[in-house]
């Protein structure tokens, strides 16, 4: 599968379920996580999604992230 669209279907995963954990998103597209985050860096440096860090409970070091669409994408 091409970049460009394993991009745009990220793109849209985000946009459908946009709380999908990344390991969920990696499965339901058939990547590796590796492959996810080098897919969302790509998207977060084209301007077209916006990466948000949460952090989930004070007493825990998991970090929620959001992804959201910028206008552009």
């Amino acid at each position: 599968m091409s970049n460009k669209i394993n991009l745009l279907n990220l793109l849209r995963k985000i946009t459908f379920e946009p709380t999908l954990s990344q390991r969920g998103m990696a499965k339901e597209l058939g990547f590796s996580l590796e492959k996810l985050n080098c897919c969302l860096k790509a998207l977060n440096q084209k301007s077209l999604i916006k990466i948000n860090n949460f952090k989930q409970n004070k007493n825990r070091l998991t970090h929620l992230r959001k992804y959201v669409l910028i206008k552009k994408g």
